[in-house]
């Protein structure tokens, strides 16, 4: 594997060829906020790692580094776009508990960026027919990364997507209802890559 020389916030560095500008930041010691990456499968539904590269606001996740580029984590304009984000994935975002909230990646993120955490609504309505895993679809923002760990990680194919538009939403079994009527089998992985809460652990705070 080849080797590329790129600026990475204004030193000039050297990236492994066809490596992810998101990787080569994390092997520099720079942290990147993300939400929908799940390694080793192509995603980038959030935007929010989104980074600049020659004046062009892109996400880091899923573009791959080239010779020259010049690469700026936390600009201004890098900074901005991130709120604005931010903004939108939490106007329909609560969760039921102050532990909830403080576990919550999109409420780290908020807050880090000048930003109010989700509200807490102890009285939102969450679907706990399920022996394990609790599925509160108002802490879900479609990152899709339940999606990846259930159907393509662990071939087990219980959660999707279901709807177009705004009616867009995660369902399971293509949309049985509610949880504990499909055929999941309690292996865990889309409560370990849910970066909200949306998907839970019974017992557990949100991860």
């Amino acid at each position: 594997m080849g080797m590329v020389k790129v600026l990475l916030n204004g030193k000039e560095v050297e990236a492994l060829e066809g490596e992810t500008i998101l990787n080569l930041a994390r092997r520099y010691g720079i942290e990147i906020p993300t939400l929908c990456y799940y390694e080793g499968f192509a995603n980038g539904s959030c935007r929010i790692c989104i980074v600049e590269v020659n004046g062009r606001l892109i996400p880091s996740c899923i573009t791959k580094v080239s010779e020259g580029m010049k690469i700026e984590t936390e600009s201004t304009r890098v900074t901005e776009a991130r709120k604005t984000l931010l903004k939108l994935l939490l106007k329909n975002h609560t969760h039921r508990s102050k532990e909830e909230q403080m576990r919550c990646r999109i409420c780290e993120y908020a807050v880090k960026y000048g930003l109010e955490p989700a509200p807490i609504i102890p009285s939102v309505k969450v679907d706990d027919t399920h022996p394990a895993i609790l599925f509160n679809p108002s802490a879900c923002v479609m990152c899709r990364k339940c999606v990846i760990a259930c159907g393509i990680d662990q071939n087990n194919d219980v959660i999707a997507v279901i709807g177009r538009g705004s009616g867009t939403r995660v369902g399971f079994d293509l949309d049985t209802p509610p949880m504990g009527m499909s055929s999941c089998v309690s292996c865990g992985a889309c409560v370990d890559a849910c970066p909200t809460g949306g998907v839970n652990g019974k017992g557990l705070g949100t991860r």
